[in-house]
């Protein structure tokens, strides 16, 4: 799916794959050395990193995924202010 040298850091690993495997997609990732790995393997390595894989009594495991990927969409994005979308004034 990616041949970034880091698949978690991109945006294909956490917003397309996402959506891809959901549908049944087979995934895996290209590291920058040329190894693979699946998608399952690169969520279970972005929840550890956020210190997020082990069971607790507060979050199911998909909680805990979420929270990893939103934590990762932070540190990845790009946002710009002059792109920002502004409400319009009611009248």
């Amino acid at each position: 799916m990616c041949t970034e040298q880091e698949p978690l850091d991109c945006h294909r690993t956490i917003l397309i794959a996402r959506v891809l495997t959901e549908r049944g997609v087979t995934v895996d990732h290209i590291h920058g050395d040329g190894s693979i790995e699946s998608h399952p393997a690169a969520m279970r390595r972005l929840m550890a990193k956020f210190d997020l894989i082990e069971d607790d009594l507060l979050y199911t495991p998909t909680e805990r995924m979420a929270m990893a990927l939103s934590r990762q969409e932070q540190k990845i994005a790009y946002y710009n202010e002059n792109f920002r979308l502004h409400k319009a004034p009611s009248r």
